[in-house]
């Protein structure tokens, strides 16, 4: 039995787990989802000062709340970051980092720089809400598995993320965490920083599904039997 802590990625909130949750369970794991402020059920929270120093104490709130050791810790997409901050703060508590689909951190760097990020607040103030960047008008791009109801599950509850979290460069420096175990799950059927995780495999646990960006929607089945897998 392992203990997973899912980290969701930008503009989910915990409830992107509700298909993966009851499969890992049912292995015998125990499961912790987590919202991160402003997202999900937690959206009226958000405020434009809502950066990664939030979100890394989200998480440690719930596993030191929890008093969860050995941790599973999963970030997925740009919660890849939040992952390793969380890691970096309390290594000790953390068994492995699975990085699903996820940006991997460069101490001091934050995900978005240069176009990416005079991109995205070009796109918030679009929006009409200029510090979340609103979710892709085209979510088939990088998830072409996903069905007419997986789109729709996801546009009902998704919202604007927090662009500080984007913005604020990310803390990978303690070597305790640096030491730490670390998986990354490649979904096939998107882009993604997969060529730069091969480049440098060192340490690397290196798996694929066949999916999109959002496997917890469109192939829980699948992300389960690899999250079985690493646990095992």
């Amino acid at each position: 039995m392992a203990t997973f802590v899912l980290v969701p990625g930008a503009w989910l909130g915990g409830w992107c787990w509700r298909r993966l949750t009851p499969l890992l369970r049912d292995a015998g794991h125990e499961v912790y989802p987590v919202t991160l402020t402003g997202l999900g059920e937690r959206a009226h929270l958000g405020t434009p000062e809502t950066g990664l120093d939030t979100f890394t104490q989200d998480v440690v709130g719930v596993i030191e709340s929890e008093e969860l050791d050995d941790v599973i810790l999963l970030g997925h997409s740009a919660s890849g970051l939040v992952a390793a901050a969380v890691a970096n703060s309390i290594p000790e508590r953390v068994q492995r980092i699975v990085y699903l689909a996820a940006n991997i951190p460069t101490n001091g760097e934050p995900m978005m720089g240069g176009n990416w990020k005079k991109q995205a607040l070009e796109e918030a103030r679009a929006s009409g809400i200029p510090w979340r960047w609103p979710i892709w008008d085209d979510l088939s791009e990088d998830g072409p598995d996903l069905s007419p109801e997986d789109v729709a599950w996801i546009r009902r509850h998704a919202v604007g993320h927090p662009l500080k979290v984007l913005f604020d460069p990310v803390p990978w420096d303690n070597p305790k965490a640096l030491a730490l175990p670390h998986s990354y799950i490649h979904c096939t059927l998107e882009m993604g920083p997969w060529d730069e995780v091969k480049s440098d495999p060192a340490g690397w646990d290196l798996r694929e599904i066949k999916s999109g960006h959002w496997p917890m929607a469109s192939a829980p089945n699948e992300l389960a039997a690899v999250l079985n897998a690493i646990a095992g």
